[in-house]
């Protein structure tokens, strides 16, 4: 039964007992979908994925989270499930529990910020600066409202590289419908969805760059309530260089699930060769092709600690940080392995950071060149390794080591090892010297932050 909103959300808490078919591929997922006007406005995955045993699981959001700060008075709320395709997969839900608690709106401070907006053109009562957009087009506004909605604008206006009054504020890289719409925004936290969908790749990209954390997140879930197989890969790409973790994962996830429709489009080809692989890739064999020398929590391989896959939503992590680690991958028949592709672990938790960095230059050339959040895990990934391969037929100890290429060496106190993930979510590609014919593939780990964790696929080339 869909719950009408008709307050503020303060809190979410969810909470059920449930449980696979008890064999094969996991897929049974539960979700939230926030609605507006028969519209999806975002989704708050649940639990993650069903087990094969039952569970009791529970879920808690606060108010900064998705739905809470994004819906309103009037919006609806349902529970959606997934089962998973391919016959034979059912999902088995018991006492589930969604509590959502919500008190009053507070007042109406945007609604009188709107009110310094201009009307039908004219100037806005006591504006004190221009913000210019890429084609020359002005939109009058307020220092002290640009200021306390926007950490980059608070340094140009009022930081060391103090903007004059009367000057004009360039905004780099927007255009004059979604510079308005930024402003629209900033004084009323709304946005036109029409604006939205003409200007979505300009509002992503403002949004990062001048820290209009808001504005990113109704941008990113409205990209992502409209993927579909004709817009995944553009989706994609704004995404890469948005540079956001949650909004690229959202989107590989939908591109890896629908990569048969994908795979063969000019888009998907001209995809640079790590992307196409990372998303199309034969060389990440499933969890029951893959080997670990200790798992944590001692969970099965395919469950909970033991998902190396590339799209897992956890990774590999090993049993404890001392001793030797390694994960063996068994591409099924002799291939030609180029090298690897690797992830760190999904589900660490992180947190915003708010560093401002600035390049001073000098003179009229001096102002910000980057003043932006961005997100600083604890995290935990693999930063070198060493790698060695074994053909079709080996006997025990038959392991050939791989020497890295001269862009994929680790330091230098580590010869031979190869370097390893920058990031906890960054794709990190590593190539051989040389190309390898093998079926394993073992990767040892050398050196790792935070803890050994590790997702992880063979990079795989056609036989010439």
């Amino acid at each position: 039964v869909p719950l009408e909103l008709s307050d503020h959300i303060v809190s979410i808490h969810a909470s059920c007992s449930w449980r696979d078919q008890g064999w094969g591929n996991r897929k049974g997922m539960m979700r939230l979908v926030l609605w507006r006007g028969g519209q999806i406005v975002c989704t708050q995955d649940l639990f993650g994925v069903a087990g094969h045993e039952e569970t009791s699981p529970t879920a808690d959001f606060d108010g900064d989270s998705a739905i809470p700060t994004l819906a309103r008075p009037g919006d609806t709320i349902t529970v959606q499930y997934m089962i998973g395709g391919g016959g034979g997969h059912r999902i088995a839900i018991r006492d589930l529990r969604v509590v959502v608690r919500t008190e009053p709106p507070p007042p109406e401070v945007m609604a009188d910020l709107a009110g310094m907006l201009p009307v039908a053109g004219g100037e806005p009562p006591f504006s004190d600066v221009n913000l210019v957009a890429d084609d020359g087009t002005a939109v009058r506004a307020h220092r002290f409202m640009l200021a306390a909605r926007s950490p980059v604008l608070r340094v140009e206006l009022l930081g060391p590289f103090l903007h004059t009054e009367g000057e004009d504020l360039r905004m780099e890289g927007v255009g004059s419908a979604a510079l308005k719409a930024i402003v629209r925004h900033m004084y009323t936290d709304e946005i036109d969805e029409e604006v939205l969908f003409e200007n979505l790749a300009e509002l992503v990209m403002a949004s990062m760059r001048y820290q209009l954390e808001l504005l990113f997140r109704t941008a990113t879930s409205f990209a992502a309530s409209r993927l579909t197989v004709d817009n995944a890969l553009d989706m994609l790409a704004l995404a890469d260089s948005a540079g956001d973790a949650d909004f690229l994962q959202r989107m590989e996830g939908f591109v890896t699930s629908h990569r048969d429709e994908l795979r063969d489009t000019e888009a998907f080809l001209a995809l640079p060769p790590a992307k196409r692989m990372a998303l199309g890739i034969p060389g990440d064999v499933p969890e029951e092709s893959r080997t670990y020398s200790s798992v944590y929590a001692n969970d099965a391989v395919g469950s909970g600690h033991g998902r190396s896959r590339l799209d897992s939503l956890q990774a590999w992590c090993a049993a404890t940080g001392g001793g030797e680690h390694w994960c063996e991958l068994d591409l099924g028949a002799d291939c030609l392995v180029a090298g690897l592709l690797m992830r760190g672990r999904f589900d660490f938790p992180g947190d915003w950071d708010s560093p401002v960095t600035l390049s001073a230059g000098t003179g009229a050339d001096a102002r910000v060149v980057r003043a932006y959040d961005r997100f600083e895990y604890p995290g935990q990934w693999v930063t070198s390794v060493d790698v060695s391969t074994a053909r079709n037929g080996a006997e025990a100890g038959e392991w050939v080591a791989v020497q890295p290429a001269e862009d994929s060496k680790a330091a230098e106190e580590l010869p031979g090892a190869f370097c390893g993930c920058e990031s906890q979510h960054a794709l990190a590609t590593v190539r051989f010297a040389e190309r390898v014919v093998a079926r394993y593939v073992r990767i040892v780990v050398c050196s790792f932050h935070g803890h050994p964790s590790l997702r992880v696929a063979a990079l795989l080339e056609a036989e010439e």
